[in-house]
């Protein structure tokens, strides 16, 4: 049983893992955009903080990459 991979063999693990990385992120950053727009949207037009409250780049789990100035 021969164990080394070739580099043709890793190059399409790599291509292979970044395609994956691809096909689940963006579309869940395109997703949240819109969830964003949609729930600020909605606070603007009613002024109830709970739409505010549910916008997720307000949320401390997508904030926590941001910098506390």
């Amino acid at each position: 049983m021969n164990i080394a991979m070739t580099s043709l063999e890793l190059a399409r693990w790599q291509f292979g893992i970044t395609t994956l990385y691809h096909f689940i992120f963006v579309p869940l950053t395109i997703g949240l955009a819109f969830f964003t727009a949609w729930f600020q949207t909605r606070w603007y037009r009613t002024g109830d903080e709970k739409w505010l409250r549910a916008t997720p780049s307000r949320s401390p789990v997508c904030s926590s990459h941001r910098p506390v100035s």
